[in-house]
């Protein structure tokens, strides 16, 4: 049996939080605070005047949460590209060796983080 996790998520704005994320398995991730704080930006009075004046080019709504995936897909390729991997798909739930867990005991590591190590342990599954 096969299933996606398609992750819906207001704390995933860098490359590191999409790359961890797929890396735990996520088919998908919708940012929406990210595209949410993209529209609040095009539509903040400060970017609207600075367009209006001609110092800063239009932008649209849409062009900025292009352009935000754009640079979230580049940074992706760019993480992938330096361990060897060309395909996102073979990134989903690789749990390679960098991915290491610090601060959590190894109760909790095997129960929630399978496959990741946890060196120097950590919190307990009661203390979480």
């Amino acid at each position: 049996m096969c299933i996606s996790i398609v992750a819906d998520t207001a704390q995933c704005f860098s490359t590191h939080h999409f790359a961890t994320l797929i890396g735990y398995g996520a088919s998908a991730v919708c940012p929406y605070l990210a595209f949410e704080t993209c529209r609040q930006w095009c539509l903040s009075k400060k970017t609207l005047n600075l367009m209006r004046n001609g110092k800063m080019q239009m932008f649209t709504i849409e062009k900025a949460k292009n352009n935000f995936k754009k640079a979230i897909n580049a940074g992706l390729m760019k993480i992938l590209s330096k361990m060897g991997i060309s395909l996102l798909s073979r990134y989903i739930f690789s749990l390679l060796s960098c991915f290491t867990c610090y601060g959590l005991g190894n109760e909790v590591v095997a129960i929630a983080f399978t496959g990741s190590v946890s060196n120097i342990g950590g919190l307990t599954l009661d203390e979480v």
